[in-house]
C-alpha cells in the first residue's frame, strides 16, 4: 500500500527541477525499498519484522 499510495505519488509530485533532485531521489529510495526491502539498510527502521 505504501508503494502505490505514498512512494510512487511522492516521486510524481516531487518536481523535475534541479532544486528538487534530492527530494525526488529520496522518494526513489523508498520506491526501491518497497519493491525489495533488502535494498534499504537498516531495514528495521522502515519495515515491520514481516517486511510488509
Amino acid at each position: 500500500m505504501h508503494l502505490t499510495e505514498v512512494a510512487r505519488p511522492g516521486v510524481a509530485i516531487s518536481g523535475h527541477s534541479h532544486s528538487s533532485d534530492m527530494n525526488r531521489e529520496g522518494w526513489h529510495v523508498l520506491v526501491a525499498a518497497d519493491q525489495d526491502p533488502a535494498t534499504y539498510t537498516p531495514t528495521d527502521e522502515l519495515f515491520t519484522t514481516d517486511r510488509l
